[in-house]
């Protein structure tokens, strides 16, 4: 349900993350290791939006199978706020350089499917499977 206030909307959106996870030998992983546990680095290279979480999570897919090895992709269900051309945009080419990154979360409370490619595999839910640990 979008909720109006203030001349924006309350819209719920699928933010990917696409990166690639530093090794812990990388000179800049302390500078990357501060999100989702900080138990790995997150190089994090583009962030795409969606309006649906299939739309999200298959972008995912592809970009990690095409993507070099170490590439990891993170799926968040988000709340975002923007006024209605903004809406459109996301719903159009799902990206909007408008919204407000602050917004967003990265602690792992609202990831819906993860996604790394190592040498040897692909392994789903990775973000859960550290953060749990």
């Amino acid at each position: 349900m979008d909720i109006q206030f203030y001349g924006t909307k309350e819209v719920n959106v699928f933010r990917v993350e696409l990166g690639v996870l530093l090794p812990k030998t990388h000179k800049e992983y302390n500078d990357y290791n501060q999100v989702y546990g900080g138990k790995n680095a997150y190089y994090d290279e583009n962030e795409v939006l969606f309006m649906t979480k299939e739309d999200a999570i298959c972008y995912a897919k592809y970009k990690v199978a095409t993507g070099v090895t170490n590439t990891y992709a993170i799926v968040v269900d988000e709340i975002i706020h923007s006024d209605v051309e903004g809406i459109e945009e996301i719903r159009g080419i799902g990206w909007n350089d408008s919204i407000d990154m602050d917004e967003f979360t990265f602690d792992g409370t609202n990831v819906v499917f993860s996604l790394v490619k190592t040498e040897n595999e692909q392994i789903e839910n990775f973000i859960n499977k550290i953060i749990l640990k």
